[in-house]
């Protein structure tokens, strides 16, 4: 799993490059373990770096133009919710819990459910919201890969690799397909999984 990216490290958003553990290549497959991230994220990290360079130079910066530059500074002009606030800690905390005890080693489709309307009700407190400190951003990054994470697991009726369902225990051949989800769409988007070229 990961941020889907391109062989330059791109992502479908303009500006946001992933490499290594964040990333989905499609370089290693399905296996993500150890070494093989490893070696992906120093390849990718090197492409990541050159693509960004040229992309500034590109848009004409020079060198001392680069040895001074800062981060853009964002501004939001999302309207302020009238909603009342969740204690971040607590959504935090229980987030943590949650994932670990139904999102975890074993997933089964009632508790997984139950997870997606815990996301709902988080959300509905926590998404809409304009934090100034890094818990808030934190709590509504973790909330929106959970998110995703749990969606996925949900979609998923089977057990393949890492990917265990108590009431689903087999593969099944309709859903062998690399899964891409997006905020705000009810299902994913398959690709076919593309089998290894033998010699």
């Amino acid at each position: 799993g990961g941020i889907a990216v391109d062989d330059q490290t791109r992502s479908s958003m303009p500006g946001l490059y992933a490499c290594g553990e964040a990333s989905c290549s499609g370089l290693n497959g399905a296996n993500r373990l150890a070494s093989n991230s490893l070696l992906e994220g120093l390849v990718f990290g090197d492409i990541a770096g050159r693509v960004c360079l040229e992309r500034l130079q590109s848009n004409g910066m020079g060198d001392s133009d680069l040895q001074t530059a800062r981060p853009y500074k964002i501004v939001s002009d999302i309207r302020p919710s009238d909603r009342s606030e969740l204690d971040l800690a607590d959504v935090r905390s229980s987030l943590r819990s949650v994932m670990w005890r139904h999102v975890g080693i074993e997933r089964d489709g009632d508790h997984l459910k139950d997870v997606l309307d815990m996301f709902a009700f988080w959300g509905r407190y926590t998404l809409d919201k304009i934090f100034d400190d890094r818990l808030g951003w934190e709590v509504q990054n973790l909330l929106t890969i959970g998110m995703l994470v749990t969606r996925a697991a949900h979609w998923r009726d089977e057990s393949r690799g890492t990917h265990f369902r108590i009431d689903h225990f087999e593969p099944v051949d309709a859903l062998r397909v690399h899964d891409q989800w997006q905020i705000g769409t009810d299902e994913p988007q398959t690709l076919p999984v593309v089998e290894p070229v033998s010699k």
